[in-house]
């Protein structure tokens, strides 16, 4: 997260919940020097984390390894050409990096491109992490209702009307066609009714009757 999302009270609604974007680098929370990570769908991803995930669920030590003993430059970064082979990890009991049978680098893991730029493996291919930003739909609170009542039968109701904008996770704007849209996932509402009642029930109304009798 950027920030911790705090309501304000004036408003049923939740604040956005905002957090980096994909190659944003991260802390993987290990104790390991080096074992960094990038963001990527609203969590840090790591080679340390995949390694580690895997020898618990093997009951082995796992491990991030260094350069001389899985051929990663930097260790925590994948080669662009190795995000659809076995990840290494550093075996706790021979001290040996070799490839996980079965195990692809997982969908954010860091890799490393010729130009520089900060990149991660989707679908067993190396992509710069600018191509594969998540896109939502951010949500503004609701404006007050634009009438406190309706004056009577006729008259038509109050209207409240909030923002919504596709952006990517931490808030920046961006084009609405880059969001999402399907029956699965539609775009927010931007206006609803509000106050449809009429402020004096017993009110004689145009045609002549009252709710509340003679």
């Amino acid at each position: 997260d950027i920030q911790a999302e705090t309501c304000t009270g004036s408003s049923s609604e939740c604040p956005p919940d905002l957090k980096q974007v994909e190659g944003t680098e991260c802390d993987d929370g290990s104790s390991l020097t080096d074992s960094e990570g990038y963001c990527y769908g609203g969590s840090c991803v790591s080679i340390q984390q995949q390694c580690d995930l895997y020898g618990s669920i093997t009951s082995t030590s796992y491990s991030l390894g260094d350069t001389s003993c899985s051929g990663y430059d930097p260790k925590w970064q994948v080669d662009d050409s190795q995000c659809n082979s076995n990840i290494k990890c550093e075996s706790g009991s021979s001290g040996s990096c070799p490839g996980i049978s079965g195990e692809k680098p997982d969908d954010g893991i860091p890799c490393k491109l010729s130009t520089g730029e900060p990149a991660q493996c989707v679908d067993g291919t190396c992509f710069e992490s600018t191509t594969i930003y998540t896109y939502l739909w951010t949500v503004g609170s609701w404006e007050p209702c634009s009438i406190s009542c309706r004056t009577d039968d006729s008259a038509a109701p109050g209207i409240q009307n909030r923002t919504v904008e596709c952006t990517k996770q931490d808030g920046e704007a961006v084009s609405d066609s880059l969001c999402p849209e399907d029956t699965d996932n539609p775009r927010p509402t931007s206006s609803r009714v509000c106050n449809d009642y009429v402020c004096d029930f017993c009110a004689i109304q145009p045609d002549g009757d009252t709710v509340c009798g003679e």
